[in-house]
């Protein structure tokens, strides 16, 4: 038996467990194509899938299928113009696309994903632009959320027993919106900076994907 890892780096490159076969895996489709074929899918780290275990002569057969495809162009990555985002730019880490947005004299950092299979993040896009409409009164609402979930756990484990307690308004007044991530399923994420406060630690809020927020955490 031998475990197969499929690595994400330039040119996609497919190899086992002990590198005695390297080939060029020519397209995202088909290392999606080896991943079908291979099962138990799981994304460990930043530069590679591992995947279950099958015989050894199923992935020197694989592997010669693959690198025998003819290669198949993907779409560039490239920056481009919205009329509410400005500029969208790739992450250069994953599959996110970036921009930004101003909630009253704040910069917000703003990231979506895509689907799997999709390259093109105009067809993505919609759910973060209608997430920004509203974003000001969801600002508010994680914002008192965040409050009522963590005031306790900053009176009793963060601070000092000579300071007096934390209100909602104390609380409130000292955490910053920084940064909104939308994801594929609907639900997003609003990360707020901390001044004075658990140390200056983030604070991610979740929401489902009708806006109500569900966990607050650092």
């Amino acid at each position: 038996m031998a475990q197969v890892k499929i690595f994400r780096l330039q040119g996609h490159r497919a190899v086992n467990r002990d590198f005695s076969r390297l080939v060029v895996v020519t397209s995202q489709e088909n290392a999606r194509y080896f991943q079908s074929h291979l099962l138990e899918i799981g994304n460990d780290g930043e530069t590679h899938w591992t995947v279950g275990q099958i015989e050894s002569t199923a992935v020197d057969a694989m592997l010669d299928q693959i690198a025998s495809s003819p290669p198949r162009s993907t779409p560039s990555k490239q920056p481009f113009r919205d009329e509410v985002l400005g500029v969208v730019r790739p992450s250069k880490h994953d599959n996110s696309w970036l921009a930004t947005t101003s909630l009253g004299q704040e910069i917000v950092s703003l990231s979506f994903s895509l689907p799997t299979g999709i390259n093109d993040p105009r067809e993505s896009i919609a759910r973060l632009k209608a997430v920004i409409v509203e974003l000001s009164q969801i600002d508010q609402m994680a914002r008192s959320f965040a409050a009522n979930q963590l005031l306790g756990v900053l009176n009793t484990e963060w601070r000092d027993h000579d300071d007096p307690h934390w209100g909602i308004d104390d609380f409130t007044s000292h955490i910053k919106l920084e940064a909104l991530s939308t994801f594929v399923d609907g639900t997003f994420e609003l990360n707020y900076g901390t001044t004075g406060i658990f140390e200056d630690h983030t604070i991610f809020v979740s929401l489902d994907h009708v806006g109500l927020p569900t966990e607050a955490s650092l």
